[in-house]
């Protein structure tokens, strides 16, 4: 455990990150994580990212040594495609059992490498760390070495238990790996002056494939991509590029540092995602390998594919613009995320925590114990001139960004907000938990799914919500018809609190499935939603040929519509709820039955779908 540590340490200090830089050396050595209890991180712990790092190298045997369910959990869960060997497909682990963990599992181990190298022969076989086996002093660094000498075989010990800390410290232990193991170990059989490195890619859904042609026609040579489609001696051998390109640099930037410091390979931090930044990325490659001594025709090469590549997407995209210029499916006046923060107002998808809606009084109850706010901290919206409302969250900037991909019928990004880490927050709402929200567009489909994971050693009351503004654009607002997915209405007094009564649905609105808007002045709870055979319940607003549909998943238990009436009110809410107004108190009064709990080292999931069609 002790190579483990100062393994730890030395990422922690990572000097290439950009938290780091600027952070005091003091705040580098606590590093950027907090280290998590076994079993609490499932698919987002130190071993999850190593492996999801590391895996998409496609003819290594990849070996957990573990417990079966440490493999079940990482295996593919990505989707990084390969176009030539499958070993990297086949899940391979030691499925210690108890008999292992009291005399200890490292002559399981060796016996279990030696049957993959019988079996299959990979190049390389690399051994992944679990938490049981790092907690029982397994040392698989002794293991491996003993087995690559047996076997005249590569056997690599990836040291990143899952209690190590969260996945994207794993990534970079995994990186860490394959400096200390592989990197500089083989030589290509030739180098060109054009011979890059494409870092932190890792070929999901075939994303590289998409991209190598314009490479190809640059005249580069992409001599390792690391990790994605990658061979074993690609990456042994990719200390010999000139250039390398970091594009995940969240997840392995110490690789690209180190070969920089060790091999002199420069690099940058680019992007393929989108136009402009393309374009950019393939002149800044051609810039650094003219720098490394490469012919300056590579320049002018670049340019003329730029101009005749961004002409021919500009010509395919033209066509949508057209057809969709002026039409919006969310509401969003501003034009730039800078003008939205000097004014912020009805747009876009706020999220709503630790609550959403109403409270009835300044404070909460949750386990049977009553939290009242500090509003002094001036972080409760609302008080104290009014109820609190919608948490305080709607307006955080310490989310970061985990990740962003993007693949041939899917694109998505993932941020993470570290609740526990703000003093303000947790005075109000003293249970640690971490969030996770992730924008996945697919199949013409906004999902929006959000991670709640309970660090704290209370059960954690769920109440959040979302609060969309939608819209049409063929007809006026009072043309729009809508549907709920909704049974009953809850009673509401005149400050919007529910009273704890309710009544159907159809006591409210005849035809709740189809009704005309017009006239409407709407701010509702409604519960008991109908759902279909998956446990989804779907809401929709339709002008004369667009529609916009909006689907819970089950963890969402009620809707709140909210559609004013007046001037420059041209939107319609359906708003995904965990719980109704006021659930945190009205549960603990006994009236409401439905509140949603995250036990001690849980994790709470859930998904809302938008579907516009007909624009």
């Amino acid at each position: 455990m002790s190579s483990l540590s100062s393994k730890l340490q030395e990422v922690f200090e990572e000097p290439a990150c950009g938290k780091n830089q600027g952070k005091s050396a003091k705040e580098r050595k606590k590093g950027c994580t907090k280290q998590l209890t076994p079993g609490a991180a499932a698919g987002g712990c130190a071993f999850d990212g190593a492996k999801i790092a590391l895996q998409p190298i496609t003819d290594v045997a990849h070996l957990v040594h573990g417990p079966i369910a440490c493999e079940g959990n990482s295996w593919d869960n990505r989707h990084a495609l390969s176009c030539g060997a499958s070993t990297y497909r086949t899940g391979f682990t030691t499925d210690i059992n108890e008999f292992d963990v009291i005399y200890g599992g490292e002559k399981r181990l060796y016996r279990a490498v030696k049957e993959i190298i019988d079996k299959y022969n990979p190049p390389a076989v690399f051994v992944y760390q679990t938490c049981v086996t790092a907690l029982i002093g397994d040392d698989i660094e002794a293991v491996c070495k003993a087995a690559s000498k047996k076997f005249n075989k590569p056997v690599i010990p990836v040291n990143s238990p899952g209690f190590a800390g969260v996945k994207n410290l794993g990534n970079k232990l995994g990186g860490e790996a394959l400096l200390d193991y592989v990197i500089g170990t083989e030589e290509p059989e030739y180098t060109t002056p054009y011979d890059i490195n494409i870092i932190g890619e890792y070929n999901l859904s075939g994303e590289l494939w998409q991209v190598k042609p314009l490479l190809d026609a640059m005249g580069v040579r992409v001599l390792a991509c690391i990790s994605g489609d990658a061979k074993y001696k690609e990456v042994a051998y990719s200390h010999r590029a000139r250039v390398a390109m970091m594009v995940c640099s969240k997840a392995m930037i110490n690789i690209a540092r180190k070969m920089e410091e060790r091999y002199q390979i420069p690099f940058f931090e680019g992007s393929f995602y989108g136009i402009g930044d393309m374009s950019d990325s393939l002149r800044e490659i051609a810039r650094l390998l003219v720098e490394r001594g490469a012919p300056e025709d590579i320049k002018r090469r670049t340019e003329q594919l730029i101009t005749s590549e961004e002409v021919r997407a500009w010509t395919r995209i033209e066509p949508y613009k057209q057809r969709l210029k002026g039409k919006k499916v969310l509401q969003n006046p501003y034009a730039s995320p800078e003008e939205y923060k000097r004014a912020r107002g009805l747009t876009g998808i706020p999220f709503l925590a630790p609550w959403a809606n109403r409270l009835d009084t300044t404070g909460f109850y949750a386990n049977g114990k009553k939290y009242t706010f500090n509003l002094e901290l001036g972080t409760v919206l609302g008080a104290p001139n009014s109820h609190p409302i919608h948490g305080f969250l709607t307006a955080a900037t310490q989310w970061e960004v985990v990740e962003a991909q993007a693949g041939q019928n899917a694109a998505w990004v993932t941020s993470r907000l570290e609740f526990y880490r703000q003093p303000d927050w947790m005075a109000q709402f003293p249970f640690a938990h971490t969030i996770e929200m992730t924008y996945r567009l697919k199949d013409a489909t906004l999902e929006v799914q959000t991670k709640l994971n309970n660090l704290s050693a209370e059960p954690m009351p769920v109440a959040i919500g979302f609060h969309p503004y939608f819209q049409v654009n063929d007809a006026p607002r009072d043309e729009w018809t809508f549907g709920l997915g909704a049974r009953t209405q809850w009673t509401l007094a005149p400050d919007k609190i529910p009273t704890g009564e309710t009544r159907p649905i159809e006591q409210f609105l005849p035809d709740p499935r189809h009704s005309a808007l017009k006239g409407m002045n709407l701010d509702d709870v409604f519960g008991d939603l109908i759902r279909d055979s998956s446990g989804k319940a779907t809401m929709w607003v339709q002008g004369k040929t667009e529609r916009v549909e909006v689907t819970f998943g089950p963890n969402y238990r009620a809707v709140v519509v909210y559609a004013p009436a007046g001037p420059n009110r041209d939107f319609i809410c359906f708003e995904p709820m965990a719980a109704i107004t006021d659930a945190l108190n009205l549960a603990q009064r006994g009236i409401y039955k439905e509140l949603q709990y995250i036990p001690p080292g849980k994790t709470w999931q859930e998904s809302f779908w938008v579907r516009p069609s007909g624009f």
